[in-house]
C-alpha cells in the first residue's frame, strides 16, 4: 500500500490522505460558489415569514442536547442519506426522470414530494407543505455537485434556523 509521510513522522495510509483531502476541497468548492452561500442567507430570510406562530413555541431551556443533536444533527444526514443519496439516485437511473424543468430534475420532483409527505406525520399541513422548497434545493445541489455534503450541510442550517425560531420569542 502507498503512503503519504505526515509531519508527526508517522504514515498515514494513501486512501485516508486521500479522503480527508477530498473532503477539504469540497468544503472549499462549496463557499466558493455564489450561488450555494446564497441559500444559506435565503434560510435565513425563508423562516422569517408570519408562519411561525403555527407552533407552539418552546423554551430554549427545556430542550435538551440529545433533542437538539437528533433534530439539528441526526435527522438531516438520515433524511438525506434516504432521500437525496438513495431514492433520487435511484429516480435518476431512470430515462424519464432525467428531464428538467428549468433546472430541476422531474426526480428531484418526486424525491421533493415523497419528503413532503413524510413531514406530513410530524408537522402542521401547511409547514410539512412549505418543506417542498427547501427539499427542491437540497436536490438541486446533491446534482449540481453530485454529492451529499452540499445538501446535509443546507439541511442542517435550515434545521437550527428552524429550531431557533420557534423555540424563541421573536
Amino acid at each position: 500500500m502507498y503512503h503519504v509521510k505526515s509531519s508527526s513522522k508517522s504514515y498515514v495510509p494513501f486512501y485516508i490522505s486521500t479522503y480527508y483531502n477530498y473532503r477539504i476541497d469540497m468544503m472549499v468548492k462549496l463557499f466558493k460558489d455564489k450561488f450555494y452561500l446564497s441559500f444559506f442567507l435565503i434560510g435565513i430570510i425563508g423562516f422569517l415569514f408570519p408562519f411561525i406562530d403555527l407552533y407552539e413555541k418552546e423554551s430554549l431551556s427545556r430542550i435538551t442536547v440529545h433533542t437538539f443533536f437528533l433534530l439539528i444533527i441526526l435527522f438531516p444526514i438520515i433524511e438525506e442519506c434516504l432521500f437525496r443519496g438513495i431514492l433520487q439516485s435511484l429516480l435518476l437511473k431512470i430515462n424519464l426522470l432525467q428531464n428538467r424543468l428549468l433546472t430541476i430534475s422531474f426526480a428531484n420532483f418526486l424525491t421533493s414530494i415523497l419528503f413532503v409527505l413524510m413531514h406530513f406525520f410530524n408537522h402542521p399541513p401547511l409547514w410539512a407543505l412549505l418543506v417542498i422548497v427547501p427539499s427542491i434545493i437540497y436536490g438541486y445541489f446533491r446534482e449540481r455537485f453530485n454529492h451529499l455534503l452540499p445538501p446535509i450541510l443546507l439541511h442542517i442550517w435550515y434545521n437550527f434556523i428552524y429550531f431557533i425560531l420557534i423555540s424563541s420569542d421573536f
